[in-house]
Order: structure tokens, then sequence, then C-alpha cells
């Protein structure tokens, strides 16, 4: 698939932001994030005759630049660590064509490379000129009129529930506008920015706080695939929890990461002498954590990656489960209700001290450590966004990083999809992995039920 880039340009916001607005303090949970970590959505929409491809593009950009007065720090630049300068300099609007149909084309083989080339900030041109947003968004239009419009946020502000509180609201204003009337003004959300307000930020902040515990980017001999646990397989796998009352997250998760221990393990020249401990990274929402709880309008990076220490060996669905649960339920008693207020950065020191003294014991001993890390974006209504031409057909959101597992649901709501990145001698070793197969399906078609070019 080759995509031609016609047009990249900054959109404006409709107004102007106040100047008292104009300055925006960071938290001390943005100030950890780097600037140039995206996270990404990537929203497919079918074609609709009723609509031109330029009108369709005409809404989108207009609607844009009206969300921005609403998310006013989204068309701003960061100054320095803890600063966003409101200055209305825009978001970042990439238009590009495809040369497939996207059914009989794109959709029948939806690959990580094929998909990369949709998301603006893999382009090297677009990343260029874009390199200090904090919104890029790119709409690509394939050949039969469809269109993927893929939204890329920078962590320095937004995590994964602002991201889609920033969706919704730019969907529901284009959906005004394509409607010429009120419908879908009420899903808009009134964004509550607290910034440092709640959790302030280090002024003198040491450079190596994050030490080794931030995530590394996926090395040269990685790869990323899709695999879909269809509804039924899930089922099929929660019956092995009975009694215990399992998520379709947490099961997924499990039999995730007992599988890629496994061939982790496995495919390292010195197995089985050297030991190796795993540890499990996963995205926690701190906004119903705290006291009192936050709002899903809270934008701002909310959340923490809560780190658990598995140990050694091979593990069982039902162990990896509980050790998770276990992990996770000391994180929100004892940890979770204290990241606020000026003692959040002793706390979130002290977690940080942790994790890297779990990885000196381990090293200090011969131990390796490997670090799993999941992401989740279930049950986040992406499926629901219409701008103004139908629903979303497929919303995905794919993993570029080393041992980082992104979750999605999948199309219907009861499966999961999940992007998965290893070396690739790990990831030839997954797939043939009879157990992981069993539940899992290695990326496929996505035009079942369809007979028509598009």
């Amino acid at each position: 698939m080759k995509v031609d880039v016609v047009s990249r340009e900054c959109v404006k916001p409709l107004s102007p932001t106040p100047s008292h607005l104009k300055r925006f303090g960071l938290s001390l949970l943005d100030q950890l994030q780097p600037q140039w970590l995206y996270g990404t959505i990537v929203l497919f929409y079918a074609p609709t005759p009723s609509r031109s491809v330029d009108e369709k593009l005409g809404i989108l950009q207009k609607s844009l630049s009206e969300a921005l007065v609403l998310f006013y720090p989204f068309a701003g630049r960061v100054v320095d660590a803890i600063t966003i300068e409101c200055n209305d300099e825009g978001a970042f609007l990439v238009t590009g064509y495809a040369d497939v149909f996207l059914h009989d084309g794109f959709l029948r083989s939806p690959d990580a490379d094929s998909l990369n080339m949709l998301i603006p900030m893999i382009d090297p041109t677009t990343a260029d000129l874009a390199r200090t947003c904090l919104l890029i968004v790119q709409a690509t239009v394939f050949r039969c009129g469809g269109m993927a419009i893929a939204i890329c946020t920078s962590h320095k502000l937004v995590d994964g529930s602002s991201a889609c509180a920033f969706v919704k609201t730019w969907s529901a204003l284009a959906l005004a506008s394509a409607n010429c009337d009120l419908i879908g003004q009420s899903d808009k959300i009134i964004p509550q920015f607290l910034g440092g307000s709640l959790i302030p930020p280090k002024i003198d902040m040491p450079t190596n706080f994050m030490v080794r515990t931030t995530i590394n980017p996926r090395g040269e001999k990685c790869i990323t695939k899709r695999f879909v646990f269809d509804g039924s397989r899930i089922a099929s796998l929660k019956e092995k929890f009975l009694p215990r009352i399992v998520s379709k997250v947490e099961v997924v998760q499990a039999l995730i990461l007992k599988s890629a221990i496994l061939v982790v393990s496995r495919s390292e020249p010195e197995y089985p002498q050297r030991p190796r401990t795993s540890v499990v990274s996963q995205t926690i929402n701190l906004r119903k954590r705290m006291e009192p709880p936050l709002g899903e309008d809270t934008i701002g990076n909310h959340f923490w990656m809560d780190t658990v220490c598995l140990g050694e060996g091979g593990f069982e669905l039902a162990e990896l489960v509980e050790k998770i649960r276990e992990g996770n339920q000391r994180f929100y008693k004892e940890t979770a209700g204290q990241i606020k207020g000026e003692e959040a950065f002793s706390v979130i020191r002290g977690l940080l001290r942790e994790r890297e003294e779990t990885l000196r014991r381990n090293e200090e001993v011969g131990r390796a450590v490997d670090v799993y890390r999941f992401t989740s974006l279930s049950k986040f209504p992406f499926y629901g966004i219409d701008f103004g031409w139908g629903r979303a057909e497929w919303v995905t959101s794919p993993s570029n990083f080393e041992k980082l597992f992104v979750l999605v649901d999948a199309r219907g709501g009861e499966g999961v999809e999940a992007w998965m990145t290893l070396k690739e001698r790990e990831m030839a070793m997954l797939e043939k992995e009879e157990e992981f197969l069993a539940y899992a399906k290695l990326n496929p078609d996505l035009t079942s039920g369809r007979h028509s070019r598009m």
C-alpha cells in the first residue's frame, strides 16, 4: 500500500484563548511524561455516497477548530517540562490518499507496516514538522471513499481517558455541523483542566528521575502482530477460572503473559541455565482512586503504570491473575490515594526506587529481568464515534515498543484485539504455541460478509 500525503497544515482554534488561560501549568504526572511519546487511536469508516470526500474533510477541519476552543492546551506548545503556552498555534492535520480499497484491500490483512502508513508521527516529514504539536491527526482517504482517521496525542498532557474525551467532543461537534443542527451537541464534553493544582510539579526534578523504568523503544529485530480473541473463545477460556469471576481483559492478559514468558525464556541462548524474573506493568486509571474521585472529563495524565514482580519460572493462568490482582489491590489500598498534593513526589519516588531496586537485586545474582507492559483501551466507547457519516467500522491502537501489548475491544464488543510486539525469534515461537493459538487468531480478515468493492 502507498499513501500520498497531499496536505499538512495547522488548524487553529475557532476563537482565541483568553489571556488569563495563556499559560497552563502541568502536573507532576504530566512532568514525568516525555513529549515525544504519542498515544494513537485509528478509526476506520466505510464510504458513504451521500457525502463527498471533500465535504467530509471540510467537516473534520471545521469541527476540529471548534473542539480546540474547549481543549485549548491541545493547540498550544510545550515551553518546558512543566508549562504549556496556549498560543493557539494549532493542531497538525494531515490529509492523505491510499491507493487501495478499504475492504477489498486494506482490511483483508491489516498488518502493522500498512497501518503505520496511516499514522502521522510515523512519517519522518510529518514528525519533523509537527514535533512540537500536542495533537496530530491524519485523515487518509481510500480509493472507495472510505476513510481512516488517526489521532496522535502527546503523553505530555494526554492519557487514554483524555484522548477519548477529546474524540467524543470533536465527533459531537462534527455531527452537529454535518447535520446543520444541534444533534450530537449533547455528547460533547466540557473538559476540566486541573493541571498542577491537584498534583504540583517538582521544579528541581532530577534529570535521571525515571531511571530505567521508562518504556524502551522497539528494537531493530522486533516485530508487531495483531491477534484477536473472539467472544466465544474468551468464554471458553473463562471456564478455566470457575468459580472465580474474571473479566475478558484479565483472561486475555493472563494468556498473553503466560505465552510471552514461555517464548521469551526459551528463545534466549542461555536457556534454561540463566534464571529470569518476570515483571508485569499495566496502566491504572487513577481518576476513580482519588479522594474525592475525578470525573472522566478531567483532562491530563491521571494514570500510573503499576508494576508487579511475578518472580521466576512458568505460571498457570489462574496464578497470574491472582498475582496481578493482589498487586493491584495493594496499590489501590496503600498508594493510589496518596498520589496527590505535595506528598505525591515522595510517593512516586518511592515507587520508582522500588522498581530500580528490583532490577538491581536481580542483576547482582545474574538474573535477567523481563518487563511486560500492558495498556488497555477496552470499554472506551470509540466504536460509537460518529463524525456525521456513521459509526466507526474498526478501531485499533497499534503497539510500537518491545514487550508492549495493547488491548482494544474487537468489533462487536465481545472479543479483544491485541497488538503484540516481540523479538522476531520470540514471535516465531509464539505462532507455534498450541495453547495460545487455541484462543487467539492471527490477524483475521475484517471483511467477512462483504462482497462489493470498497
